[in-house]
C-alpha cells in the first residue's frame, strides 16, 4: 500500500502581501456629500436663480473624501498551512 503526505499552502488576499496598499477594501464616508440649505439657511437659490449648495461637515470638518480605508481582517494577506496524510 502506498502512503504519501501533503504540505499545501494557502494564500488569501494575495495583493496585499505584494503591496500593502493593494486588496484593501474602501467603505463609503457619505453618499451625499452635498447637501441644499433650507429657508431657514438662506435658501437653496440665490438673488439670480442659480442653485446653490453646501459641503457636509462631518466632526466640524467639511467632508474631504468619499471613501476611507477599512480595518477589517479581508484587508489583510493570510496564510494557512496544511498536512494530509494518506493512506491506502
Amino acid at each position: 500500500k502506498r502512503q504519501r503526505f501533503q504540505f499545501p499552502a494557502d494564500v488569501i488576499n494575495f495583493g496585499n502581501l505584494l503591496n500593502k496598499n493593494w486588496g484593501v477594501s474602501q467603505r463609503l464616508v457619505n453618499n451625499t456629500p452635498l447637501i441644499v440649505p433650507t429657508a431657514a439657511q438662506g435658501g437653496a437659490v440665490d438673488s439670480q436663480g442659480r442653485s446653490q449648495y453646501r459641503m457636509r461637515v462631518i466632526n466640524n470638518q467639511l467632508m474631504s473624501k468619499s471613501f476611507e480605508p477599512t480595518a477589517d481582517l479581508s484587508d489583510v494577506y493570510r496564510v494557512m498551512f496544511s498536512f494530509r496524510y494518506f493512506f491506502n
